[in-house]
């Protein structure tokens, strides 16, 4: 099944998970299946629509789907070309029944359209569930096809955002072995901690490989840096796309945000805050001022500049590491 993120994802407005008794009892003849997918972008849940199109819901806390939840699947369609991270997309939709929560509120029948992304069947891309038939009266396309090969995100690099010691201080964690942020949603491929006096600008440094190729940049989450959400800062994930297309990300923590989530950003230049102190000192998370910095990339890898060791110095611009692309074959790899 379709186990891959969507850029688009919208969630319902959290209301609790307790089953409710409202609406029809399911058909027995119609197959039912888990939903997944749905904890994508918190809070948990995914509205229904009203139709096999993406804008088309009514944003009614309670009507859709939660973690955990089965849906029995009454008919398909085809929809709104939904594109996935990995470049593909998913065309089909299915008319369905959340059978766990019956009843929304107001009285209403738990009902409506839910992309296939978020129905864990066990079919491939683009293929319909046995016995399921299509859905009458919809004007649809032509039957969902399986998706075609996805489009390759462009090879990316990213530059120092500050005058450092690669791996500074001690003891040393190399890229090798260095941790990743807890509460980030892109877990990266690799980081590092670059040393340097607190209140310096941290600085965006991103480029396309490829000459010519569009790159933009996108502030797609900020959080606390240390896991129990204090006493550590913030981090800033800055999201890399083409065109629709998201590479991957870096992420900078330890640090003040001079931005806000969803900001797009000047890929070469732009400040997304400042390397904060005063914070307790935990061994675990905050060593004294520094950023820690993590890239990510959506499909396959990200690598690190395998030219930089311990204390080795590095100022800003300086290269640290690529995205997109098909550099790494495995988390925590040197660029080759």
């Amino acid at each position: 099944m379709k186990r891959v993120s969507i850029a688009l994802a919208a969630v319902l407005v959290s209301t609790s998970g307790v089953g409710m008794t409202l609406g029809a009892v399911p058909a027995a003849a119609a197959p039912v299946h888990p939903v997944m997918n749905t904890g994508e972008y918190p809070p948990d849940g995914v509205y229904f629509r009203n139709s096999p199109q993406w804008n088309d819901t009514s944003r009614i806390s309670g009507w859709g789907v939660y973690a955990g939840n089965r849906v029995q699947l009454r008919c398909w369609g085809t929809g709104t070309d939904v594109p996935r991270r990995d470049g593909g997309r998913n065309t089909l939709w299915y008319r369905a029944l959340n059978v766990t929560r019956l009843g929304a509120p107001g009285g209403r029948e738990n009902s409506g359209w839910i992309n296939a992304h978020f129905v864990n069947d066990g079919t491939g891309p683009g293929q319909v569930v046995s016995g399921v038939p299509r859905c009458g009266g919809v004007t649809t396309a032509t039957a969902p096809q399986p998706a075609s090969k996805p489009a390759e995100a462009p090879l990316v690099w990213a530059g120092s955002p500050v005058e450092s010691q690669w791996d500074g201080g001690e003891p040393a964690s190399p890229p090798s072995v260095h941790h990743w942020l807890a509460n980030a949603r892109d877990q990266g491929h690799w980081a590092v901690d670059l040393p340097t006096a607190s209140g310096q600008k941290v600085v965006l440094y991103v480029a396309p490989e490829a000459r010519g190729t569009a790159v933009t940049t996108k502030v797609d989450q900020i959080g606390a840096a240390c896991a129990n959400g204090r006493n550590g800062g913030s981090f800033v994930t800055v999201g890399i796309y083409s065109g629709s297309l998201r590479a991957g990300s870096i992420t900078y923590a330890h640090i003040n945000p001079s931005v806000r989530l969803g900001q797009t950003l000047n890929r070469w230049g732009s400040v997304v805050g400042t390397v904060g102190s005063g914070y307790p000192r935990n061994s675990a998370c905050w060593t004294g001022p520094h950023v820690h910095l993590q890239m990510y990339s959506t499909k396959r890898y990200s690598c690190y500049n395998k030219g930089y060791t311990h204390n080795y110095p590095v100022h800003r611009t300086n290269f640290v590491g690529f995205t997109g692309g098909n550099k790494a074959s495995a988390p925590r790899r040197a660029c080759p």
